[in-house]
């Protein structure tokens, strides 16, 4: 394969070389194994994901409760009316 690292794999318009496919199947299979790694600590990584959904749960009761009390009176400063008044 390194003797042929710089051969071109010619199809109809697209000229590859077998180096860019090896480093594309290679890159494809280590994408493949690196987040399975991350299950040889099974509560480390569920731990994780715990923590995430903490945080997202948190983010949530923060944004409905930012909505509830300052966009109405975001609403109430934003009406026509009372940007007209400002004149």
């Amino acid at each position: 394969m390194i003797d042929n690292w710089e051969t071109p794999l010619v199809t109809d318009n697209l000229s590859i070389t077998v180096g860019a496919v090896t480093l594309v199947v290679l890159a494809a299979i280590g994408g493949l194994i690196f987040p399975a790694i991350k299950w040889l600590n099974p509560q480390k990584a569920v731990q994780g994901y715990i923590k995430k959904s903490v945080i997202a749960f948190l983010g949530f009761l923060f944004m409905n409760v930012h909505l509830i009390l300052f966009d109405p009176l975001f609403i109430a400063r934003g009406k026509l009316k009372r940007l007209l008044k400002l004149k």
